[in-house]
C-alpha cells in the first residue's frame, strides 16, 4: 500500500522552486485520486544512443575551395572535425614541418562556395536530429607548420565558421577550439602560446553566440585566458565571467597514461583536474577519445600509467561521475585496446562504491565496458510516478514523475516536455507547462521530483487511452506536438515506443 507522504513528496517536493505554487496545498493533490501505474521502475540495462551523449563517431573532412557538394549531414551523435589546410599556405615551424594539401602556397580566406556547403551540412544535420561536437583544424597528422603564416587569416577562419555555426546552436553542442598544431590538438605549435590563443579563443567566444560550448585541450588554456594559475582557477569556480563558463575540455589521450598523455601536468595532476572539470563540465562537454595504446605499453611504462590498470584501487567510476564525462569518438570498438581492457572488468556497485553514487545494482555483474557505454552523458530511470485516475477534456491535470539520472551527466540541450494519449488510431498531445529546464537540469547522480502540469485536449473523447511522456531536445523547426526527431529514451525496460517516440506510462480512463 502507498503511504501517502509518498505522493506528497512527488507532487511537492519541489514544486514552489519549479512551479511557482503559492501553497504547500496547492502542491499536494488528493493522493486518493492517483494511481501508480504498473510499469518496471528499475533500468533495463539496455544499450541505446541519445541526443548529445556518448558515442560520437566521426572522422576528418577536407575542405575544399571549390566546396564539398556531396558532403552528408551527420546522423545521431557525431565528431565532426573540420580540416582547413587547403586554405593555408603553411609555415615554416621544426624539423616535422611539412604542410600538406596546399593551395598555391596561399594563406586563403574560406571561399563561399565552402561557406555555403558548410551551412548545407548543419542543415542537413538537422533534419536528421543529429548533433555535433566539432573541431577546427588544418592538418589531421602529426606534421607542424600546417596553419595559415598570416594570423589574421587563421582568426578569419574562425571568425567565419563560428558564425554559421552560431546559426545551429541546437545542432552543435561544442566546439573543441584546436586549430592550432598536428591534429588541431593545441600542442606543438607556435599559435598554441598565450598571446595568440587568447586571440584565437576571444574570437571564438565572439561569435559562436551564447549557447554552444568551447573545449580547450588541456587546463592551462583555461588558467591562460583566466589569467590565473592552478589554485587561482580553482578558488574561481564555479566560473562567474560568461565566457569562462562557456568553457569544457575535449581529450585525445584519455586514459593512455596516469596524466592523460599531457592533458594533465605540471600543478595540474589528475586529482585537481578532476575537481576542475566536475565544475566546469556540469554545463559543457567533457570527451575526446580514449588513447590509441597498447596493453604491452601500458603495462611495460608502469612509471607512466601509475594506478591507471588498478582501476578498481583508484576507483575509474567516480572519476567518471566526476568529469561528468559525456562523448567518446571510439568508445563504440571493442577490440580498440582500453575498450578491450575495460570489458574485462566487471561492474560492481560495491567494488566502486563512492558518495553520492547513484542507484546503480542493476548493472552488478556487468561488464565495465558497456557500464561506460551506456552511463556517458545521462541516463534517466523513473523511480516512482502517479497517474490520475480520471482526466477530462478541456482541463487542467498533473502527473508526479520521479526520475533518477544514473548517467555521468546532464542532458546539455534545452528539452521538451509532452503528454501523448492513444486510443483507437487516434492520437492527441498535450504540452506540459511550467517546467522550465525540466529534465535538463537534473545532474549527474541525481534524483529529482517532476510535477508534470498540462491541459487535456479539448477534442479528446470519453474512454480508455494508452498515455505516453515524451521527452526530446526539440530542434528549432519542430513543433510542439510533432514527432520529435532527438526523442529521450528512459532507461527502464518496456518502456520504449519507437513509432511515437514516447515512453509508455500505461492506460488512463478520460471521462
Amino acid at each position: 500500500m502507498n503511504k501517502p507522504i509518498e505522493i506528497t513528496v512527488l507532487f511537492a517536493a519541489v514544486c514552489s522552486a519549479q512551479l511557482g505554487c503559492q501553497s504547500q496545498a496547492d502542491a499536494a493533490p488528493n493522493p486518493k485520486d492517483y494511481f501508480k501505474p504498473d510499469i518496471q521502475y528499475v533500468d533495463g540495462t539496455n544499450t541505446f544512443n541519445g541526443p548529445a551523449r556518448g558515442y560520437a563517431a566521426g572522422g576528418w573532412t577536407t575542405f575544399k575551395p571549390e566546396g564539398l557538394p556531396k558532403w552528408k549531414g551527420a546522423k545521431a551523435y557525431n565528431s565532426s572535425l573540420w580540416e582547413l589546410s587547403r586554405f593555408s599556405g603553411g609555415r615554416v615551424q621544426g624539423k616535422n614541418s611539412v604542410p600538406t594539401n596546399r593551395v598555391g602556397g596561399a594563406d586563403i580566406p574560406l571561399t563561399d562556395a565552402m561557406k555555403a556547403d558548410v551551412r548545407r551540412y548543419l542543415e542537413e544535420t538537422r533534419q536528421n536530429g543529429g548533433s555535433l561536437i566539432v573541431r577546427l583544424g588544418y592538418t589531421w597528422s602529426e606534421k607542424c607548420g600546417c596553419e595559415p603564416s598570416d594570423f589574421d587569416v587563421l582568426l578569419g577562419h574562425v571568425r567565419d565558421l563560428s558564425k554559421i555555426i552560431a546559426d545551429f546552436d541546437d545542432v552543435v553542442v561544442g566546439v573543441e577550439a584546436g586549430i592550432a598544431g598536428p591534429w588541431g590538438e593545441m600542442h606543438s605549435s607556435d599559435y598554441c602560446k598565450k598571446e595568440y590563443m587568447n586571440r584565437i579563443l576571444k574570437t571564438y567566444c565572439e561569435n559562436l553566440g551564447d549557447r554552444i560550448s568551447l573545449l580547450v585541450r588541456t587546463a592551462f588554456y583555461i588558467d591562460a585566458f583566466a589569467e590565473t594559475n592552478t589554485v587561482g582557477t580553482l578558488d574561481m569556480l564555479p566560473f562567474q565571467d560568461k565566457d569562462l563558463k562557456r568553457f569544457g575540455m575535449y581529450n585525445d589521450g584519455y586514459l593512455g597514461t596516469w596524466w592523460d598523455y599531457g592533458t594533465w601536468s605540471g600543478k595540474w595532476k589528475r586529482e585537481l583536474g578532476c575537481q576542475l572539470l566536475d565544475s566546469i563540465c556540469r554545463d559543457n562537454p567533457y570527451g575526446g577519445e580514449l588513447a590509441y595504446v597498447s596493453m604491452d605499453w601500458l603495462e611495460k611504462n608502469r612509471e607512466k600509467s601509475g594506478d591507471l590498470l588498478d582501476i578498481e584501487k583508484w576507483n575509474i567510476v567516480k572519476d567518471w561521475y566526476s568529469e561528468h564525462l559525456n562523448y567518446l569518438r571510439n568508445i563504440g570498438d571493442r577490440k580498440h585496446s582500453l575498450c578491450a581492457f575495460i570489458a574485462t572488468k566487471t561492474f560492481s556497485s560495491d567494488v566502486y562504491r563512492f558518495e553520492g553514487m547513484p542507484d546503480l545494482h542493476e548493472y552488478d555483474g556487468v561488464d565495465l565496458h558497456k557500464f561506460m557505454y551506456d552511463h556517458m552523458g545521462y541516463r534517466f530511470v523513473v523511480r516512482d510516478a502517479r497517474l490520475p485516475k480520471k482526466m477530462s477534456p478541456g482541463k487542467a491535470a498533473m502527473i508526479g514523475l520521479k526520475v533518477e539520472n544514473t548517467g555521468f551527466g546532464r542532458l546539455l540541450l534545452p528539452s521538451r516536455a509532452e503528454v501523448v494519449f492513444v486510443s483507437g488510431g487516434e492520437t492527441y498531445t498535450a504540452p506540459v507547462d511550467g517546467l522550465k529546464d525540466g529534465i535538463s537540469s537534473l545532474l549527474g547522480a541525481q534524483t529529482l521530483s517532476l510535477p508534470l502540469r498540462f491541459t487535456m485536449p479539448k477534442e479528446m473523447k470519453a474512454g480508455e487511452y494508452d498515455l505516453y511522456l515524451r521527452f526530446s531536445a526539440p530542434l528549432k523547426d519542430e513543433a510542439p506536438g510533432a514527432v520529435p526527431r532527438r526523442p529521450i529514451r528512459f532507461a527502464n525496460a518496456g518502456m520504449w515506443n519507437d513509432e511515437l517516440k514516447a515512453n509508455a506510462f500505461g492506460k488512463v480512463s478520460v471521462k
